[in-house]
């Protein structure tokens, strides 16, 4: 009983200092002037100084760009919802190791109506361990989008296996 209440105390003091700190404005916004810019180039400056053999080694790099093919899942007057599809970026020796699932890779775009693409931030959210679809994923994105977020969500590729694949009776 006495944990109970130290949670609830817990949870009390945290929405109390949450709602003070907020209306009093006594923190300052997070990330306020955007974040990059001028520091993460001379940041990238001083890598390629620190190490000039990577840039010789003759790796890709930059990356090629990816160019997903979108198709439009569904639309409202606040928002869209697209699906993109792309071959997985990786050299093609260890695409040749990688099962045929993982050849392809999704994505799902929840994007705000109103806002144009410009002015417009986006979250990337990438599958954490047992979050196979875009479901749990987007359900996030709902309240960004109401305040003009865009929402990415990266699938994993074994979402794509068939069923029989992870039924149960391979395991038993």
């Amino acid at each position: 009983m006495v944990t109970v209440n130290l949670g609830m105390l817990h949870y009390v003091l945290d929405h109390i200092y949450g709602a003070f700190m907020h209306r009093t404005k006594m923190s300052t916004p997070f990330f306020s002037r955007g974040w990059g810019g001028t520091k993460l180039e001379m940041l990238e400056r001083m890598i390629k100084q620190l190490f000039p053999e990577v840039q010789v080694a003759g790796q890709n790099w930059p990356p090629t760009m990816i160019e997903p093919v979108w198709r439009t899942l569904w639309e409202t007057k606040t928002a869209t919802l697209r699906e993109g599809v792309f071959r997985t970026p990786c050299e093609d020796q260890l695409l040749a190791a990688l099962p045929p699932e993982s050849h392809t890779a999704r994505v799902a775009f929840l994007i705000p109506k109103p806002l144009p693409p410009h002015k417009m931030a986006c979250v990337l959210h990438l599958a954490g361990t047992g979050d196979h679809s875009f479901e749990r994923r987007l359900r996030l994105g709902g309240p960004l989008v109401k305040q003009n977020i865009a929402t990415m969500v990266l699938e994993r590729s074994c979402s794509f296996l068939k069923p029989t694949l992870f039924s149960f009776k391979l395991f038993i």
